[in-house]
């Protein structure tokens, strides 16, 4: 009775700190995919301004 409760709280610790560590990992790879969204539209905001920058330079 007592090896049945105790694989029944080692099984469930386990299962705990599986889920635990998903989910840890589900963060940090929306955080990434976020931080990488938000430096291409840097990226692209600044190869616009440029663009705007020569092509009005080039008008004037």
């Amino acid at each position: 009775m007592v090896v049945i409760v105790v694989i029944i709280i080692i099984s469930v610790i386990i299962i705990i700190i599986v889920i635990v560590i998903v989910v840890v990992l589900l963060l940090v790879v929306v955080i990434v995919i976020i931080v990488v969204i938000v430096i291409i539209v840097i990226i692209m905001n600044n190869f616009n301004n440029r663009k705007n920058l020569s092509l009005s330079s080039f008008l004037q």
